[in-house]
């Protein structure tokens, strides 16, 4: 709501951060205590979230803002996507050892794609 109000009072940089913020949180909205089916619901109605936050990021003329949110909001979609679907653990069977690198890889990008790309709670 905050990035969407904000947005509406042509308020970009404010809604940008709003719209950021909520980015941040989607793994939440997708948490892994839900079962699948409910999961991808979730997703499903939040998915445009980081082209809504890129879009006010552009509008406040800040595109590397605006490629950032949108690359996270995509990395954040297709990671919990990909944890629903259950591949990782047809992967286990097949390869246990390339299971645990692609985790290991995985919360790598996942940890810095929040510290390093500002993507934190504004202050």
């Amino acid at each position: 709501m905050w990035g969407r109000r904000a947005a509406e009072d042509l308020d970009y940089r404010s809604a940008t951060e709003g719209f950021a913020l909520a980015v941040t949180l989607l793994p939440e909205i997708a948490w892994h205590g839900l079962d699948d089916s409910e999961r991808r619901h979730q997703l499903e109605l939040w998915g445009g979230l980081g082209t809504s936050a890129a879009a006010c990021a552009i509008s406040d003329r800040d595109a590397r803002r605006a490629t950032q949110l949108l690359e996270h909001g995509r990395a954040v979609m297709w990671t919990q996507l990909l944890q629903a679907r259950g591949e990782l653990g047809a992967l286990q069977d097949i390869s246990p050892d390339l299971a645990i690198r692609l985790t290991q890889i995985r919360n790598l990008l996942d940890s810095d794609a929040s510290a390093s790309l500002g993507l934190g709670i504004p202050s």
